[in-house]
């Protein structure tokens, strides 16, 4: 019962920092202390991450549609097996590898996931919290990711605007360590870059409209893409100690509020309020009635 009713509130908390933040835009400014703008200072783009950024997310770039996401995984395909079906000599194997060839590629169009709502989880739950909403015009496609771990392309209205990976902790030689301290040490030495730190249920752009708590990340930008190095180490859902890479189209991030026009109005649902509710007490026995 604890472990659901975690989960339930997990995915149920809403971030309104975001909603409060922009209301609180239209107000009359005054001068923040000094120590507050130091803390919420705006994150300032480091050019020097641009080719460092695109070699860890190519070949996808944005605003590909799904049809030619796909067309580029057919290439890669085609590719594969031409080798595959040059060093077969004998006919009836170079068929088979063919067939085998058009059915990955038929396989492929099945991974294409719209956020469409009301017919069950679709799994993303887990694989990517807080990186899409439902009836939005959202959906995504899981493809390989170089080096391991789980890679998911986001689409907005068909045009590719996320790369989102999953990357495990296992060890302190593995690609990001084994804790989130090591993790984040080692994703701001390859880059070259400290980065912004968010922490945890602060306002953060790119997870507007989503309902559930906004997670410790930081924060890297070369002012077209945004990369979210995300704390999900503590999530009891997942099996795996796990961190989030999100690498963002920056024009898409700041629209986000006139994309997700649909969008819950409050922090959780009633199933989400059951679910948290404490246990009933048991009935009480009937007390047999006394003679007089």
């Amino acid at each position: 019962m604890h472990r659901a009713v975690k989960r339930a509130t997990w995915f149920a908390v809403a971030t309104l920092g975001l909603s409060l933040a922009l209301t609180s835009a239209a107000a009359p400014k005054k001068d923040p202390p000094k120590d507050a703008a130091a803390k919420d200072a705006v994150l300032k783009p480091n050019p020097a991450l641009k080719e460092k950024i695109a070699a860890r997310i190519k070949p996808w770039k944005w605003g590909m549609s799904s049809g030619e996401v796909f067309t580029a995984m057919d290439k890669e395909i085609d590719q594969l097996y031409a080798e595959k079906v040059s060093k077969a000599y004998n006919p009836k194997q170079q068929a088979q590898l063919e067939k085998e060839a058009e059915k990955k590629k038929k396989d492929l169009r099945t991974k294409l996931i719209e956020f469409k709502g009301g017919a069950g989880v679709s799994g993303y739950e887990i694989k990517a919290p807080g990186e899409f909403t439902y009836k939005n015009g959202e959906s995504a496609i899981e493809v390989p990711r170089p080096g391991g771990g789980e890679r998911q392309l986001f689409f907005l209205n068909d045009k590719l605007w996320k790369v989102y990976d999953h990357v495990h902790l296992t060890a302190k030689d593995a690609e990001l360590g084994e804790t989130w301290d090591q993790a984040v040490e080692k994703f701001v030495k390859d880059v070259g870059d400290k980065g912004k730190k968010v922490e945890k249920k602060a306002a953060s752009a790119a997870y507007y409209g989503v309902m559930m708590q906004v997670p410790e990340h930081y924060l890297f930008s070369d002012g077209a893409t945004q990369i979210r190095l995300i704390d999900h180490t503590k999530r009891e859902d997942m099996t795996t100690r796990t961190v989030g890479l999100a690498y963002e189209d920056v024009s898409m991030v700041e629209k986000l509020p006139t994309y997700r026009t649909n969008v819950e109005k409050k922090a959780s649902d009633a199933l989400v309020d059951k679910a948290g509710a404490p246990d009933p007490l048991p009935a009480k026995s009937a007390e047999p009635k006394k003679k007089k």
